[in-house]
């Protein structure tokens, strides 16, 4: 298979990978809008649990989305046709590197960009918390 070739599935496999990473993004950010929403609108009342409820299931996107990036990126990486199989393994496991990176702490930041909710109940620190929650005992699992 020739360089350009293999340049061009390269681009392609990072092409889906991100648009998939855009749509988790997207789904993050009207989750995210949902509590806030809901946030605002019990304030009087501290309801901590659905809060809570909410930013677990953000993490559970962001795992699921992580999972199928995985297996997306496997299949669409054997186009590539390396000449190695650990010219191969070094391709996915790069590629998995870069997305699930960006998928796990760059869209969060971004859909939470004010820092003044960061800290709060239900805000980005909790986030992090469940992603990395779920990351640890759901990704074995997917």
């Amino acid at each position: 298979m020739t360089d350009c070739r293999r340049l061009c599935s390269t681009i392609f496999v990072y092409l889906i990978s991100m648009i998939l990473v855009a749509i988790c993004g997207g789904i993050i950010y009207g989750l995210t809008i949902g509590k806030n929403n809901f946030t605002e609108s019990h304030k009087g009342k501290s309801d901590k649990a659905a809060t809570n409820v909410l930013s677990i299931v953000i993490s559970l996107v962001i795992t699921i989305i992580n999972a199928v990036l995985l297996t997306l990126i496997r299949k669409l990486s054997l186009a590539e046709k390396n000449e190695t199989k650990t010219l191969h393994n070094l391709s996915v496991s790069l590629k998995l590197t870069v997305v699930r990176f960006v998928n796990t702490a760059i869209v969060p930041i971004i859909v939470n960009a004010k820092v003044s909710t960061w800290f709060v109940e239900g805000g980005l620190v909790s986030n992090i918390f469940y992603i990395f929650l779920s990351l640890a005992f759901l990704n074995t699992l997917l």
